[in-house]
């Protein structure tokens, strides 16, 4: 069966970034399952799965305006140490969600 829209597709994926070092390998985890055209992907990413089929191998080139965008450091938040819970253990590279007044 070829993925076309509304189908569920289930896949495996190594996303590499610029140096070609990997950032993440659903290998070590579980695979992506999705509803094929219902933008849960990127797009650029659904159009070239379009029409492929189990079994096939997909190496897709996106750049980071395919993606989320190129970085911005106006969207770095500096949130004061007062506003985590005192005994909270807090290291470089961990990641935290907020809700800001423009969403999350």
């Amino acid at each position: 069966m070829q993925i076309c829209k509304d189908k569920v597709v289930t896949i495996h994926y190594v996303l590499r970034g610029d140096d070609n070092q990997v950032i993440d390998d659903s290998h070590n985890t579980s695979p992506l399952q999705y509803i094929h055209g219902n933008n849960y992907l990127l797009t650029k990413l659904e159009e070239q799965l379009e029409g492929k089929s189990e079994g096939d191998t997909l190496h897709a080139d996106l750049s980071a305006a395919d993606g989320y965008g190129e970085y911005n450091n106006d969207l770095v938040l500096t949130v004061p140490r007062e506003n985590f819970e005192t005994d909270m253990p807090i290291e470089a590279g961990m990641k935290f969600h907020a809700m800001t007044e423009q969403g999350p």
